[in-house]
């Protein structure tokens, strides 16, 4: 997760994992610049607001907003009512709202324009929430759980459709291109899928053809990710092994 300072234009890498801190780091450097303790929960996932004045620390039933403008050491924000682990947090582009999922079988949308830490729409699945992808379009809330199901939300309706890639695999991660043509997902058994999208006109569904299908690893893939044009695919896993499929860039490390 990358942000950039405000004071001097430099890029800083955040880090958070089991050792309960959240660390801020001048990537071309290596300077570790400030450390934040983490002490209820370890770090699920963090992710930036689109103004980079903040960040979103997902943890053991709770999500920790803290303030990257400032010194202050501790959480501002307190966003809580999950009963367990929050897997997944991301942001509306214009930082009106934050959507998470989490292993109490629910995705929430989160107002943060609100000063009573209001939640007011909820996704309830079937098992716990592994990951979720929010659609360019900023409309449609993709979420990937432990069935092996991907779920479309439509945050407009609240109507929702439901992908099953393949049978007994756990869906552990989804992207969509910045362009909104393609989603990727990828699941425990190392297997990665494409999709084509068709993004609906109105309040018309976007439409999802399947494309490709490939094993990316001999294990669990963890991560995908588009690149920025869109040309390119990674995929991450435990082993130290980098090629290429069908003009995707498959990286594991």
């Amino acid at each position: 997760m990358t942000i950039e300072n405000l004071d001097n234009d430099q890029i800083i890498l955040a880090t958070g994992g089991y050792d309960h801190t959240i660390k801020l780091w001048q990537t071309h450097s290596g300077i570790c610049n400030r450390t934040v303790q983490h002490a209820d929960s370890q770090v699920n996932d963090l992710e930036i607001t689109p103004d980079r004045h903040l960040l979103a620390a997902a943890s053991y039933q709770h999500i920790y907003m803290y303030d990257l403008t400032s010194n202050n050491p501790n959480a501002i924000v307190n966003y809580e009512g999950t009963s367990k682990n929050v897997t997944s947090v991301g942001f509306q582009q214009d930082g009106k709202w934050m959507y998470s999922g989490g292993e109490d079988c629910r995705a929430r949308i989160w107002d943060l324009r609100s000063r009573n830490n209001q939640c007011p729409k909820i996704f309830e699945v079937q098992s716990a929430i592994n990951c979720t992808c929010l659609h360019p379009n900023q409309v449609e809330l993709f979420v990937g759980d432990q069935n092996g199901i991907i779920y479309r939300w439509d945050l407009r309706t609240d109507n929702n459709e439901q992908l099953i890639p393949e049978n007994d695999a756990m869906i552990l991660d989804i992207d969509i291109s910045p362009d909104s043509n393609l989603m990727a997902s990828v699941n425990n058994k190392g297997r990665c899928y494409i999709w084509s999208l068709e993004t609906g006109l109105g309040d018309i569904a976007t439409k999802l053809t399947p494309r490709h299908k490939f094993e990316a690893h001999k294990r669990h893939a963890l991560k995908c990710k588009f690149s920025p044009d869109s040309r390119y695919s990674k995929y991450r896993n435990y082993r130290p092994l980098t090629h290429k499929k069908l003009g995707l860039n498959v990286e594991a490390t």
